[in-house]
């Protein structure tokens, strides 16, 4: 642990080595000074009998004091036998998922849970063996019979009723067809 705590004095007055230099604060938590002059905070931190060394960010973006406080709440984490680092990758993760999210719809693509998108992956799956007839037919009977009424919603929100309305309206249609085109539906 370091003797005195830093002071913002302390990190603006020094300077550079042609090695990394680190400025110890207490609780893990040290100030890496790059020989080009670039200033990392840095924790380190022990989980699982494992060191781990976590980013803080930039000085002078990230203050001292806020360092302190990222620090802090990363020891907390710790105690409560939470890995800060599996938690940060957890949230970038989600976080990339949720900018991919919002660049399809922006694209003008159905969310990723939605009926649509589901659809289309499947279709995109199961029909690269297939010739391209039989695909624009199966693909326009999707645009016909399914996604004007079901395509836009979340999969987890659409209901057996619903599906089993949209299939009563394709048999309802292909009975139809029987009548008129006797010859063709069998």
């Amino acid at each position: 642990m370091a003797k005195e705590l830093l002071s913002d004095v302390t990190i603006r007055t020094t300077k550079p080595a042609s090695k990394d230099v680190r400025l110890f604060d207490g609780n893990g938590l040290y100030l890496l000074i790059k020989p080009n002059d670039s200033r990392w905070w840095r924790v380190d931190y022990s989980i699982n009998s494992k060191r781990k060394t976590l980013s803080l960010g930039t000085y002078p973006v990230t203050s001292l004091p806020d360092a302190r406080k990222k620090a802090f709440e990363l020891k907390k984490q710790v105690a409560e036998g939470v890995d800060p680092s599996i938690n940060r990758k957890a949230s970038e993760e989600q976080d990339a998922k949720v900018l991919e999210e919002k660049e399809r719809i922006l694209n003008g693509q159905p969310p990723i849970d939605f009926f649509r998108y589901i659809a289309e992956e499947w279709y995109n799956k199961k029909m690269q063996q297939m010739a391209d007839s039989y695909k624009g037919r199966l693909y326009s009977r999707l645009e016909r019979d399914i996604f004007p009424y079901i395509g836009n919603q979340p999969i987890s929100d659409i209901t057996a009723q619903e599906l089993l309305t949209v299939i009563q309206q394709i048999e309802s249609r292909v009975s139809t067809n029987a009548q008129i085109f006797p010859d063709e539906a069998g």
